[in-house]
Parts: C-alpha cells; sequence; structure tokens
C-alpha cells in the first residue's frame, strides 16, 4: 500500500491529478492508457491517373526524430512549448507510445525536461508534485508543461528504465545551456547525415531560388551536364516513388530517409508547424505535394532520374519549387487541411 502523499503505478489513473503546493511530497506514476488509432485511405478518381499515396503516419516510430527536429527546431531556437503539445497531443498514453518516447533523441528530452523538472535533495522538502524513479529518487515538476513531462518520464520509467536512467544522469550533470548545446549537435549530426546540413529550419528550403543556379549546382554535383528540359518532358509523381524504391541497399534506405525528410519538411510547412493540423490525412496530402515537387524538379533537369539517389535531392526540390511557384511555395495551404479533434 502506497505512503501517506504517494500513489503508486497500480493504484493511481492518468489524469485524475490533484495538485497541491504545500510541504507533503506528491508522486506522480501511472501505466499508460490504451487509446485508438485511425487509419486515413485515398482513393483515385476512376478515369485519372491514381498516384500514389506515401504515408507519413505518426505511428511510424521512425518519422518522430526528424519530425521533432523540423516542427520543434528553428535553427538555434528550441521551442519546449510545441514540443510538449507533441507530447500530449502526438504520442500521448497510447499501446505504442513507448516505441515513440524510444525514438526522440534523449538530448531533446534533456533539454525539454531541464526547465520542467528537478532533482530532490534530501535537506529540501519539494513544493510541488513529484514523479519518483525507480530507483526511489525523486524529480520535482517545475516547469509549465507538468502533463508533458510527467507523460515522458512515465513512459519511460515502464518501457526503457535505461533510457531513463541516462536521462536523469544527463538532467543532473549538464546546466540548461550546455543540455541546449547538445540538442543542436545531435540535430546537426542528423542533417549532416542526410546532406542537408542547411535545412535548420524548414523555411531554409522553401527560400526562393533562381533555377538557372540550381541546375548548375547539381551539374557540379552530378559530374555531368544536364539535358535541357522540354516543354512537353512531364514525369508523373509516381516514377519518383519508385525510381527510389527501386534502388538497391544501402542506396535504397538513404534515399527514403532523405525522401521523407522532405515530405515532412513539406507537412510542417503546409501545418504551419501546427502540431493539431498534423494530421494522418494532412501528412499524407504534403507528402503527395512533394512528390509532385519532386517530379517537377527532375523535368526540369532534363529527366535526370539518378538525381533522387543522392543528396542532391533537396537541390532537386528547390528547383521543383522554382518550377512550380504558385502552389508549392505557398507558405501555408490551409484550404487542405483538416484540424485534429
Amino acid at each position: 500500500m502506497a505512503s501517506r502523499g504517494k500513489r503508486s503505478a497500480a493504484s493511481s489513473a492518468p489524469g485524475s491529478r490533484k495538485a497541491r503546493k504545500d510541504s507533503t511530497r506528491h508522486v506522480r506514476t501511472g501505466a499508460a492508457a490504451s487509446t485508438t488509432r485511425g487509419t486515413s485511405k485515398r482513393a483515385g478518381a476512376g478515369h485519372q491517373q491514381r498516384e500514389p499515396l506515401p504515408t507519413l503516419d505518426l505511428t511510424r516510430p521512425q518519422h518522430v526524430p526528424d519530425l521533432v527536429y523540423l516542427a520543434c527546431f528553428r535553427r538555434r531556437k528550441f521551442a519546449r512549448g510545441r514540443f510538449a503539445r507533441f507530447v500530449s497531443e502526438r504520442i500521448g498514453s497510447s499501446n505504442a507510445a513507448g516505441r515513440f518516447i524510444a525514438r526522440i533523441p534523449v538530448e531533446t528530452l534533456a533539454v525539454f525536461l531541464a526547465r520542467e523538472v528537478r532533482p530532490v535533495s534530501d535537506d529540501r522538502e519539494p513544493l510541488n508534485e513529484c514523479f519518483e524513479l525507480p530507483d526511489g529518487g525523486m524529480l520535482e515538476f517545475a516547469g509549465d508543461h507538468m502533463d508533458a513531462a510527467e507523460t515522458v518520464l512515465r513512459l519511460l520509467a515502464v518501457h526503457d528504465e535505461n533510457r531513463l536512467g541516462h536521462l536523469v544522469e544527463l538532467l543532473g550533470m549538464h546546466d540548461r545551456a550546455w543540455l541546449h548545446t547538445l540538442a543542436l549537435e545531435a540535430r546537426d549530426a542528423r542533417l549532416i547525415e542526410l546532406g542537408f546540413g542547411d535545412i535548420d529550419d524548414v523555411d531554409r528550403l522553401f527560400v526562393p531560388w533562381h533555377a538557372p543556379l540550381l541546375i548548375r549546382k547539381l551539374e557540379r554535383a552530378a559530374g555531368v551536364r544536364l539535358a535541357p528540359a522540354s516543354a512537353t518532358q512531364s514525369i508523373a509523381p509516381d516514377e519518383v516513388l519508385t525510381f527510389v524504391h527501386n534502388l538497391r541497399e544501402p542506396q535504397r534506405a538513404q534515399a527514403l530517409e532523405r525522401l521523407h525528410f522532405l515530405m515532412i519538411c513539406q507537412a510542417v510547412r503546409d501545418a504551419g508547424r501546427k502540431i493539431r493540423q498534423m494530421t494522418p490525412d494532412n501528412m499524407n496530402r504534403s507528402a503527395m505535394q512533394a512528390l509532385r515537387v519532386l517530379a517537377k524538379g527532375i523535368a526540369a533537369a532534363g529527366g535526370n532520374r539518378n538525381l533522387l539517389a543522392g543528396p542532391e535531392i533537396g537541390t532537386v526540390y528547390r528547383l521543383g519549387l522554382a518550377a512550380a511557384p504558385s502552389p508549392a511555395r505557398e507558405a501555408r495551404p490551409s484550404a487542405h487541411l483538416t484540424t485534429r479533434k
């Protein structure tokens, strides 16, 4: 039986918190509650060419790191409130939440929790509610996003104690400024790994370029002179997806990661970084838009599909934006967006 002022994982239900500010310790623990997730399907028109339907369903944990980096980081700044909404609205307490938490970079979790919790020492009684760690230690909630902070700690305690221990170690060893630096270094390393080191902000991808400059950039990268674009040349979006899927490993896996990254860029841009508008339907529409942009970029590059296999795909994307400024460069095409309810 739990002692006075504490709630055990078995007896406490998520969401049944009663906050009190006094010298008594209040411990928040609990197991994840299950939620249902819907899937979206789209069918093409009967007489029209059916386009592929790439999925950016956020139930896929492998997309979580890039989505967090693109939605919650803007150059050197970290949006703490947006990350809290990401945790609360996109992860919550679903059965698969453990897989999501395991994918979020520990440096990002640390820079978020640095302002949300503080270790409880033996010589000071906490003033707020606390979270009891598996080793018996205590973390006192001291920030503005207690629900999201509790969700992170509770899911890690249930699904990955080693990761939780590493996180607590980071919080104890480094101050907030250093944790912020570590998170940025982890983000920058991911961008360099993809070959997109200059996209530390989604908006950078959509900065207007002159098409001739992009063509010359692609020619230098590919080491060949590109054929001039033909007015009658047209590349279908499904050809982009088919080409990338037909590459051989390990080139295929790397190309798919870059393709997914660009799709997420488009989705974050379309949603205006609003987590609530990043629904499965909206994400899927943005993914389809990304394929259309790439198809226009390949057509403008003379139909050279080999440019999709390497980091030059980012330049191809910019070329596609330059070739189709009207729908693609629209800052926030909210006409097709639906809001998560």
